[in-house]
């Protein structure tokens, strides 16, 4: 009787499914076992009219990551949520809630941050005691939590903490929060608090900025090397703009000099600053920067204790249309490698642009040009607010995405060093076109034909995949993974998954790749 139920549960859910539009389905969206260069959905909650928003992620540089983000999908207000991934794309688990608070209190702006053991630390802005607090949360590599959650600043006044950041020492798992501290609230603050490895406090709450200058200061982010040595940078109001400072700190809480401007001394404003940190030292800050007349996302690089390497700030975008770059991220691997993702508005309202550079301690040496992170079939849609982490050869984006109609989404990609989506104009073997068909009977029981089209130059092959997927983003069964020559194509699936087992009745999805590009269609199977 509960295999009966569990039928029908399953193809209620596929028709309705198969009622939402096509725009609901991306080309991405099922490859969360696939080719790692390609989109997927982080947040797995598809309630209509709902939010996921403010992604950030962490690695343990080796094998695996995670994605933390805030969600609505509790119905009440937002929470943090978090996913864990192999460096295939493959998820560990599912989705899980990080905040312990199941009432009505908003907690948002998540960050974290990942030791060698794959152990990691989230940090949130949470309202569950009326106004805006930092809390935390420890977890074990698998996901599991260590503790409760812990509340991170020391105000007794009912001023707000807000914009945490979280760095941890690689090989010793303590840790370090930075947040803007609004307790006076005629002067705010950026301050810091070390953890050892137990989550138990060190010393007493660090003060960063060593100026007092209002309100005006905001946006902290944070770095580490493996001596435990760290830097905090933010926005800075001390002047008649807004610039990035920075601070360098030894692993014992005491600093080094004095606060120093990391922007160029320009009549502009400088903001969302973001940092990246190698073991040995190296940094890069990024920014996004107006002194052009619009938003561009400008950079420089640090050896160790904050000499510059680079003779003045350089410029990462290179749109010269006037469009809108901002809201950077930075990663950096082991070898002093980085790479700068922002939102670009170049093309429309907002994709991911990214650039890479290889290190080099003589010279700036970018790796090819800008780029473009999200499947270029979803270029009308909002991409936004993305965050970078690398490893020595991987690097994940994640964004938030409304090209699945219910509102934004979290999603993913996971690439090789060398890739971009950058393509050579002359390149033959790339399709003029490709087309694939409805299948028909739609619904079925218990075979399908499936038709589609390549076109492209008549001597050359192209890789092209025919794939089918459950509701889940699970690959059912491989029809097509060869070359094929341009021409028309139809093939038969006969409702089999590729171990030759019957597949329940419900809703799937056929994706068709031709080369670098896919169409993803709906069939539903009725038995």
């Amino acid at each position: 009787m509960r295999s009966i139920f569990k039928d029908l549960f399953f193809c209620l859910v596929a028709v309705i499914l198969f009622s939402l539009p096509e725009r609901g389905i991306s080309s991405g969206f099922l490859n969360l076992q696939e080719a790692t260069t390609n989109d997927f959905v982080v947040s797995t909650d598809s309630t209509e009219g709902l939010h996921q928003i403010l992604p950030a992620t962490a690695t343990d540089r080796v094998s695996c990551f995670v994605i933390v983000w805030a969600d609505e999908r509790s119905g009440w207000d937002y929470d943090v949520y978090a996913q864990l991934y192999n460096l295939s794309g493959s998820p560990l688990g599912t989705n899980f809630r990080v905040n312990t608070d199941e009432g009505t209190s908003a907690q948002v702006s998540p960050s974290v941050a990942m030791d060698a053991l794959g152990d990691f630390v989230v940090v949130w802005e949470d309202n569950r005691n009326g106004n805006s607090d930092i809390y935390a949360q420890r977890f074990s590599s698998g996901g599991s939590p260590i503790d409760t959650n812990f509340r991170v600043d020391d105000d007794i006044s009912d001023g707000g903490q807000y914009a945490p950041d979280i760095v941890m020492n690689y090989h010793t798992g303590s840790f370090v929060i930075t947040w803007r501290d609004e307790r006076d609230a005629e002067e705010f603050e950026v301050l810091a608090r070390r953890y050892d490895s137990d989550g138990d406090t060190i010393g007493e709450v660090l003060k960063v900025n060593d100026q007092f200058i209002g309100t005006s200061i905001a946006s902290p982010a944070i770095a580490m090397d493996d001596s435990g040595n760290f830097v905090i940078t933010w926005e800075d109001h001390r002047d008649i703009d807004y610039d990035i400072f920075a601070q360098y700190f030894f692993s014992d809480g005491s600093f080094w000099s004095v606060n120093w401007m990391v922007g160029d001394a320009t009549d502009s404003d400088k903001l969302y600053p973001d940092i990246a940190m190698n073991g040995l030292g190296y940094f890069t800050i990024t920014w996004d920067d107006a002194r052009n007349g619009n938003r561009d996302i400008y950079a420089a690089r640090f050896d160790t204790l904050s000499y510059f390497m680079d003779p003045t700030n350089f410029r990462v975008d290179n749109d010269d249309g006037g469009a809108w770059q901002f809201m950077p991220s930075v990663t950096m691997n082991e070898s002093g490698d980085f790479v700068i993702a922002w939102n670009d508005e170049r093309l429309s309202n907002s994709d991911i642009y990214a650039q890479r550079y290889n290190f080099c301690t003589d010279s700036l040496e970018p790796e090819g040009t800008n780029y473009s992170i999200s499947d270029p079939a979803h270029v009308a849609y909002l991409q936004t607010e993305v965050a970078v982490v690398m490893t020595s050869d991987k690097i994940c984006y994640t964004w938030a995405d409304d090209r699945q109609g219910f509102l934004t989404d979290i999603f993913a990609k996971i690439a090789d060093w060398s890739w971009t989506e950058v393509k050579d104009e002359q390149d033959v073997s790339k399709p003029l076109s490709f087309e694939l068909s409805q299948n028909y009977p739609n619904p079925f029981n218990p075979t399908t034909n499936i038709q589609y089209t390549v076109s492209g130059k008549p001597t050359e092959a192209i890789h092209t995949s025919l794939k089918v997927y459950n509701v889940l983003g699970q690959r059912v069964r491989t029809l097509v993974d060869e070359e094929k020559s341009p021409g028309q194509y139809r093939i038969v699936w006969d409702g089999k998954d590729d171990f030759g087992n019957p597949v329940t009745s419900g809703m799937y999805f056929y994706q068709l790749g031709v080369g670098e590009i896919s169409q993803t269609k709906k069939m539903l199977l009725l038995k």
